[in-house]
């Protein structure tokens, strides 16, 4: 019996290391799975968050490009005007056109510039005084010669409600040196490239419900500047893209959050 008895002791001593031994290892088989879980989990986490970053960045990158892209034509398509206008005044001296004839031309080369292009909302020349024919004295008022009450030629037309309207731009208004809420003043579409001797951007403006940028090229001939040609672009197609770009940013943002 007593054998029995120690036989069974030993039995029960190896069952309980066993049971024992057993429980050890289903615990620590847990614990190393949990921490492998979680390695691959921020493993997994940072390579979408790095991902997802470097999909910004991308996206960022393009719409910059195409914004970028934008302007520049538009650049382009103002300088290749004053080169038209500036090509006009010398073509009119060279075949002593009648001034009067040669106004009417820029006019209508200002009124055509809004007409032909969707994206043009306003166009303006404006000379220097008498630097276009030393013939100010002449045309003061002739809004119909794009001249304003000073003689000056200073046309401008413009898309509204559908309609081409032509005015005349004061020489208050082109004198106009006042800050106005961008910290540019109110006449940098004039005095720059005046100034500078190339192509200026204004700040964006709001027109009712739309907004617009001012790109304005100096009339250069000879190395001289005898005025400024100007056009108002409507930044509608700009924004699309500007939209199209949020849109991807913030998805590829929400990747990395998650």
């Amino acid at each position: 019996m007593r054998s029995l008895s120690i036989q069974w002791k030993v039995t029960l001593v190896a069952s309980v290391c066993v049971a024992v031994t057993a429980v050890t290892l289903l615990t620590f088989s847990t614990y190393v799975n949990n921490q492998f879980q979680q390695t691959v989990g921020q493993a997994s986490t940072q390579t979408l968050r790095n991902a997802a970053q470097r999909l910004a960045t991308s996206q960022a990158q393009v719409q910059a490009t195409h914004v970028q892209r934008s302007l520049d034509e538009a650049v382009y398509r103002a300088q290749m005007l004053a080169q038209s206008v500036v090509y006009l005044q010398y073509n009119a001296e060279q075949n002593f056109t009648d001034s009067g004839e040669l106004r009417g031309s820029i006019n209508e080369l200002v009124r055509r510039s809004v007409e032909n292009f969707d994206t043009v909302q306003a166009a303006f020349v404006v000379f220097k005084p008498n630097a276009l024919d030393q013939e100010d004295d002449f045309y003061q008022l002739d809004t119909e010669r794009g001249a304003n009450a000073a003689g000056r030629f200073a046309s401008r037309w413009q898309k509204r409600d559908g309609e081409l309207q032509g005015t005349v731009l004061s020489e208050k208004q082109i004198n106009n040196g006042d800050k106005n809420d961008n910290g540019q003043a109110a006449n940098h579409w004039y005095q720059c490239p005046l100034s500078q001797g190339a192509a200026c951007v204004s700040a964006p403006k709001q027109a009712g419900s739309s907004m617009s940028v001012t790109i304005s090229s100096p009339l250069m001939r000879d190395g001289q500047v005898l005025g400024v040609l100007g056009i108002d672009i409507a930044l509608g197609g700009l924004q699309s893209v500007i939209s199209e770009a949020d849109k991807a940013l913030f998805e590829a943002l929400a990747m990395s959050v998650y």
